[in-house]
């Protein structure tokens, strides 16, 4: 019932109790003093004074009451979504001087509310992030009001995780800033996934080495910087020579760790700011940068051919293998533009120069276009 509708019915109830206590009152006025007007005038003065009570007194009373009961209510839901959330909070002042901390907080740091309440969040830091990092961070919690943003913070034992952190603002009726409020949980597991498929992606299971999809944007990264430098880079294609027979007679279990083996050689025998592939199966793949002249691959080329035919001792058997290598150069100060297929043009003219090395015999090398072959003995 409205407001209005159930003031006029209080009022006509109030109006037709006054009338009828009239009317059992004046049945007794011969044993009364009170005069029978004066009893009039008492009941009129009910009628007009009990709607004013109630829609002066009792009415915002009992709404008063209604609004401290839902808000109690609400205070209770909030503090408990602080102490049971599963994420780590903190409530500091204007100046961030810790005042309250939650369980999770406790869990994700080790830190208890005594080691930290008065005490700054900089306890946490890492050293991950310079004064720069969290002038921006401050200056946008100072604009905006808040902040969110992926951070490395140092749990009390000393180890650094990641976490996702929101930071807001929390303003008075004025307007004036009086308390920060993060929010933040553990990362650690999610970005150990993303490394794992990112590492699954783009490295070999076997032999660690990265795989055709690294080599590919490796490849692009090596044209980038020969454009850029006006230099150079060489690409070169590996097969092994004598690597199936050893899986026939020896097994798969040796020939995996055979090729173990050949990553470790292959990478000892190039710079760090080279690359070196397995490209699938027995199939190697080498990038050097930086090469002015193709003729600077050749004792590259030598080198690995050197190390790849020294006996492997692997499990009390002696293997002996060799490789063929096809070599292509690329060079940065012929082209102006990005041709999109020169790349894999340039794998392809490797490619060809390998099975070219490997035709006429074990151990050899040959440059793309080159009709000579490099003949290289495993002694030399």
């Amino acid at each position: 019932m409205g407001n209005p509708l159930r003031l006029l019915v209080l009022t006509v109830a109030s109006i037709f109790v006054a009338e009828l206590a009239v009317l059992y009152v004046a049945s007794y006025l011969p044993l009364m003093a009170m005069p029978f007007n004066a009893l009039i005038d008492a009941a009129l003065l009910s009628v007009i004074v009990f709607p004013l009570l109630y829609l002066f007194y009792f009415r915002p009373m009992r709404s008063a009451h209604h609004r401290l009961t839902r808000i109690n209510a609400e205070l209770q839901l909030a503090e408990t979504a602080f102490q049971e959330s599963n994420e780590g909070m903190i409530i500091t002042d204007k100046d961030n001087t810790i005042l309250r901390i939650n369980p999770a907080f406790t869990r994700i740091t080790g830190y208890a509310g005594e080691e930290v309440i008065g005490n700054n969040p900089r306890l946490l830091s890492s050293g991950r992030h310079d004064r720069a990092f969290y002038i921006q961070l401050w200056d946008q919690v100072s604009r905006d009001g808040s902040w969110s943003g992926e951070i490395w913070n140092r749990r009390k034992s000393g180890e650094i995780f990641p976490e996702w952190l929101s930071i807001r603002a929390i303003k008075n009726e004025a307007g004036d800033k009086v308390y920060h409020m993060a929010v933040f949980s553990d990362i650690t597991q999610r970005k150990y996934r993303e490394e794992r498929m990112r590492y699954q992606a783009n490295y070999d299971p076997l032999t660690g080495l990265p795989n055709r999809v690294l080599f590919n944007d490796r490849l692009r990264q090596a044209r980038e910087l020969a454009m850029r430098d006006k230099n150079g880079f060489v690409a070169m294609f590996i097969d092994l020579d004598r690597f199936k027979p050893v899986n026939d007679r020896l097994g798969h279990a040796i020939g995996d760790k055979l090729l173990q083996e050949v990553a470790q050689r292959l990478s000892a025998c190039v710079r760090n700011i080279d690359t070196v592939a397995r490209f699938g199966g027995d199939e190697f793949t080498v990038i050097l940068q930086e090469v002015a002249d193709r003729d600077k691959a050749a004792p590259v080329a030598r080198k690995i051919i050197n190390a790849l035919t020294q006996p492997f001792h692997i499990e009390g058997h002696e293997i002996n293998i060799s490789a063929s290598i096809g070599i292509a150069y690329w060079e940065g100060r012929q082209v102006s533009e990005r041709d999109p297929e020169e790349l894999d043009k340039i794998i392809v003219q490797a490619d060809e120069a390998m099975y070219q090395a490997k035709q006429s015999g074990r151990g050899q090398y040959c440059f793309s276009g080159q009709s000579k072959l490099a003949q290289v003995q495993a002694s030399s």
